[in-house]
């Protein structure tokens, strides 16, 4: 009884993750601002003018007194 309990607790830490790096191996480049939801380098419109804009209006937004 107390074997089996110990074959079990080795079962479990002796896990191999080869599933996990075949997947890992085709993710996209890595690097600075590559992993963004947005573009930071090479836009029409430089990221600060909306980026002010936006924060802009909900810092006037939640300063306003009704």
């Amino acid at each position: 009884m107390f074997s089996r309990a110990i074959q079990r607790q080795t079962r479990q830490t002796t896990r191999l993750f080869s599933t996990a790096s075949k997947q890992l191996n085709h993710h996209g480049p890595s690097g600075p601002y590559s992993n963004l939801p947005f573009k930071v380098h090479n836009r029409r419109i430089p990221y600060a003018v909306p980026h002010t804009i936006f924060f802009g209006m909900y810092h006037d937004i939640k300063t306003r007194k009704l």
